[in-house]
Parts: structure tokens; C-alpha cells; sequence
């Protein structure tokens, strides 16, 4: 939650620094800034496709458990929707497909006597909606920009397994993630929707993008009673993404 707080910061203050720049230093389409640079008003609507790396990772609140890291995939495209003729404003909306996977060792005690080793292997599909506000500074006749956006995204969790393998047993289990029966999942069962932030910038050249944005769910994934006490599941995604305009 904290590097989401640090990059929606930061976004805002570039969203209004660059929003100052382009007031103070542009007299019009096209003109020159002190520094010499030629900045730009573009407001034409956009389409973009983008694939990305989006590594997983879900924070356990009990500090005696390890977090759940995965790596991830994302296929997506966004329809970027002008709100102003006069600034560089737009609504982006779009969708995309996220795939996670990875693995988790841990150890557990049983009655104070030995120590069971298991080995968990998770895959996440899931489907994501995010609903922006961006803001495009473009200069050098459009060829270069910036956008940095902060907004909400929707996520329905559509398929999710978990297979635990333990080593002193030599025995294992496969469930769904959904599964909160008491032979799946039981009341630790992941949660099928979340909505949660996005914040993030693009770096534009041309038709071309590099994008990194974080997301981060506002409720927790998964949550389960262990010895009287609930712990939580906070899931983080940070994606690194290429994306074409058009």
C-alpha cells in the first residue's frame, strides 16, 4: 500500500506540473518554450493495445507467513475518450487478461512433534476493467509524450487453482481458490471480484509506449481465522508495459 500511496503521489504532481508547463510555456499549438523545446495540445481520442509483465504479490498480515509472489502476464486495450478541447484531458477505459503463476515453500508444525515441509503451486485468471484519468503533455510535433493517470479498476478473479505437495507425507492436494468447502479452501477461499487503484504513466514515442502502473485492491483477497486470529491476503500488481497507439 505504500508504494501505491508513493506512485499516486507522483502522478499528481506530474499531472500538475505538467499541466503548469503546458500553460506557462506554450502560447499555442506548437510553440516554443524557453528551454527551447517544442510542446504540443493534443487532444485527439486514441485506441491502444498493450501486452505486459505484471509480477504478483499478495502480502500476508501475519508477519510469520511468506507473501505470495507470482509472476504475470497482461493482454489488454484501452480507448483513451477526449474531455476538452482546450486541454489534453481524457477518460480511458478498456479491458484486459491477466495470468499469474508461481509457487510458495513453507513449513508446519503439528503438535510440537515434526515439521511438515509442503510445497504450493498457484495460477490466477483473471479479467480487469480499469476506468482512468489521464492526462497527455506532448511535445517535438507529438512525437514524444508523457501521461501519467490515476484511477479505479475492476477485477473478476475467473479461474484460480492451488496444488500443495508435502514432502514428509509424500501426499497432495488439488482446489480451486474459490472453493471455500472444507475441502477446498474453507473459509480462506479467494475472493471471486475486487475493485482497487490504479496509478501509473506512459511514455510515449510516436505510436509506440512504455507504460508501468501499480494496482492495489482496496479489500483483501482472502481472509481466514488461524488460532483465533484473521489474516489477510493484500494483493499488489505492478506491470511493465509495451503498447501501440492507433
Amino acid at each position: 500500500m505504500k508504494r501505491f500511496q508513493l506512485l499516486l503521489t507522483a502522478c499528481l504532481l506530474l499531472m500538475a506540473t505538467t499541466a503548469s508547463a503546458q500553460f506557462s510555456n506554450t502560447g499555442g499549438s506548437g510553440s516554443k518554450s524557453k528551454s527551447g523545446s517544442v510542446l504540443s495540445m493534443d487532444t485527439e481520442s486514441y485506441n491502444r493495445i498493450y501486452v505486459g509483465y505484471s509480477p504478483f504479490n499478495a502480502k500476508c498480515s501475519d508477519n510469520n507467513y511468506k507473501d505470495l509472489k507470482m509472476n504475470g502476464f497482461t493482454a489488454g486495450y484501452l480507448h483513451g475518450f477526449s474531455l476538452s478541447e482546450k486541454l489534453p484531458l481524457f477518460l480511458e477505459v478498456g479491458g484486459n487478461i491477466q495470468y499469474f503463476m508461481g509457487k510458495q515453500d513453507s513449513e508446519i508444525v503439528h503438535d510440537n512433534l515434526y515439521i511438515e515441509e509442503t510445497e504450493s503451486k498457484y495460477s490466477l485468471l483473471s479479467l480487469n476493467i480499469p476506468v482512468n484519468l489521464a492526462y497527455k503533455l506532448s511535445f517535438a510535433d507529438n512525437t514524444l509524450g508523457v501521461t501519467p493517470f490515476v484511477g479505479l479498476n475492476f477485477r473478476a478473479n475467473l479461474m484460480g487453482k492451488g496444488k500443495t505437495e508435502s514432502a514428509y507425507r509424500s501426499q497432495s492436494k488439488d482446489c480451486s481458490l474459490f472453493d471455500d468447502s472444507t475441502d477446498g479452501m474453507g473459509d480462506a477461499a479467494w475472493k471471486r471480484f475486487q475493485v482497487g487503484f490504479n496509478a501509473g504513466v506512459n511514455l510515449n514515442y510516436k505510436a509506440f509506449s512504455l507504460g508501468v502502473y501499480y494496482t492495489a485492491d482496496f479489500m483483501p483477497i482472502s481472509k481466514a481465522k488461524v488460532e483465533n486470529k484473521e489474516e489477510k491476503l493484500n494483493v499488489g500488481i505492478t506491470t511493465i508495459s509495451l503498447g501501440f497507439s492507433f
